[in-house]
């Protein structure tokens, strides 16, 4: 598949990816899907008789990497399985509602970590829901957004304990202009042995560390953007 200058930009912006991904991908343009490529380890096809795609991943399958650009992702972990997972929107996109809803088997691992960035009036929503049923479990889901000029972003995290597990969500963002964050935590143990962990931080871009940059010769916006460029890797 060969991408157009604009659709080259498109891509830069909202998933910092400037070509078409090597490995297994699906992507969609304008609510509809232009470009999807399956491995011999990596599936992905089309629901029957409703929208949206099945990602099949093979036992033993490592070292690969499948890119989705979808808002909704349902994983299903079995027995002793790792899956690490990445979502990254830097501006280009107006209004998002992300989902992901995972189900967790014994001695399995999940790894979820979001970047974001919204700016002019744009607005981002994201819901993550994790179930760790298996014992042994676990999960660390982190989040970093930097929120510019009037948008707005609300990020919904639920982790349910149901054996001996571990789970952990980190929040943290940075608040500039006029925007508004909203970060909604909810733990929930239903074991003695669950050990979940919330952390969530929402401040402003602190000063001393801009005075420290605008003293080596930066410009205060070039100072805010090596901070945010640091922040957001």
């Amino acid at each position: 598949m060969e991408l157009n200058p604009i659709e080259k930009h498109i891509l830069k912006e909202i998933a910092d990816i400037e070509k078409v991904p090597i490995g297994a991908y699906n992507i969609r343009k304008n609510g509809h899907g232009i470009a999807r490529n399956s491995t011999s380890n990596i599936e992905i096809i089309s629901k029957k008789n409703k929208p949206g795609i099945d990602i099949i991943i093979k036992e033993n399958t490592k070292n690969e990497s499948v890119h989705i650009l979808n808002p909704q992702t349902i994983i299903h972990q079995k027995k002793g399985s790792s899956f690490e997972m990445e979502t990254v929107q830097i501006k280009g996109v107006d209004s998002t509602i992300r989902n992901t809803i995972a189900n967790l088997e014994d001695d399995t691992n999940l790894v979820i970590t979001e970047r974001l960035m919204t700016h002019g009036t744009q607005t981002a929503k994201t819901s993550f829901e994790v179930n760790l049923n298996g014992e042994n479990s676990s999960t660390h889901v982190t989040s970093r957004s930097v929120a510019k000029d009037n948008s707005s972003q609300e990020f919904i995290s639920k982790v349910i304990g149901n054996t001996k597990c571990f789970g952990h969500v980190e929040c943290d963002a940075i608040l500039m202009n006029q925007a508004k964050v909203t970060s909604t935590p909810e733990i929930v143990a239903n074991n003695l042995d669950a050990n979940l962990i919330h952390e969530a931080a929402i401040g402003k871009i602190a000063g001393d560390q801009l005075i420290k940059l605008m003293t080596l010769g930066l410009t205060e916006q070039e100072s805010e953007e090596q901070i945010i460029n640091g922040f957001l890797k």
